[in-house]
């Protein structure tokens, strides 16, 4: 099925993207490939949603977040204490190394970044401003281990620079990557809905759902922005593989929880 008609399946039974789980889809999906001897970086680790999974549930090898918010990293920092394996480093990430202001809605912290995007509730924002240390994943290679095998980037925006600022990085290791990419984040930083694919096309990756279906140019045109906004980008060379572990397990079973026939 293409991404298209995945989407158009969802829609025509009405249900809502607000009122569906999709952080629940992306877990669903990143348990068909970690396995305990994974290493995982979670670029946006805010409340440990994801990385509690990582480490209490999959066993990942390592796990190394990237969290900003003082609360926040702090918070993550007690979590994961008792977990050798686990480091909680308080930077943002971009594609250049320095200080920047970072920008905290403190009416929704998730909404926070680098950038003021649009924010879901306009008239309710609550924003200050702090000074944050920035740096490149290609700047931290040598603390990331040997091996790379998962990245999630959920940054209010940030993914292209993040992107753009780990391209050793990724060419070095390879790994899958997750993106969220929606209109009212990535228009503050000047990119566009075509953004996205070409920085990935340009990276050796494919634009997948996240039911692992990939994505030619006129389908992701047809798609981004319209019902969801989460993604994989998957290597070329992985993502026929990809595409077959993740449609016969997590879009099977969605399948069948939610009655998609």
């Amino acid at each position: 099925m293409l991404p298209l008609d995945v989407i158009i399946e969802f829609e025509q039974r009405s249900l809502k993207p607000f009122a569906f789980d999709w952080e629940c889809v992306l877990e669903r999906g990143y348990r068909r490939f970690l396995t305990p001897e994974s290493c995982v970086i979670d670029v946006g680790g805010h409340a440990g949603r994801h990385a509690r999974v990582f480490v209490d549930e999959i066993g990942c090898r390592q796990v190394t977040l990237f969290e900003p918010l003082p609360r926040q990293y702090q918070q993550l920092q007690r979590r994961f204490a008792p977990h050798p394996r686990v480091r909680v480093l308080p930077f943002a990430l971009s594609s250049e190394s320095g200080r920047q202001d970072f920008i905290i809605n403190q009416a929704a912290p998730e909404e926070s970044g680098l950038r003021e995007r649009l924010y879901n509730n306009p008239a309710g924002k609550r924003l200050r401003s702090i000074s944050v240390e920035v740096s490149t994943l290609d700047a931290l290679s040598a603390q990331l281990g040997e091996h790379i095998d998962y990245i999630k980037i959920d940054t209010e925006g940030a993914e292209i620079d993040i992107l753009r600022g780990a391209t050793r990085t990724l060419a070095r290791h390879q790994p899958v990557i997750s993106v969220e990419y929606g209109l009212s984040s990535y228009v503050a930083y000047g990119h566009d809905r075509m953004t996205l694919y070409e920085t990935a096309t340009a990276l050796g990756y494919r634009v997948c759902d996240l039911f692992g279906n990939p994505f030619d140019r006129e389908q992701w045109d047809n798609v981004v922005d319209r019902f969801y906004w989460d993604y994989y980008l998957v290597p070329r060379d992985k993502a026929a593989d990809f595409q077959a572990r993740l449609w016969d397990g997590v879009y099977r079973e969605l399948e069948t929880h939610c009655k998609l026939r």
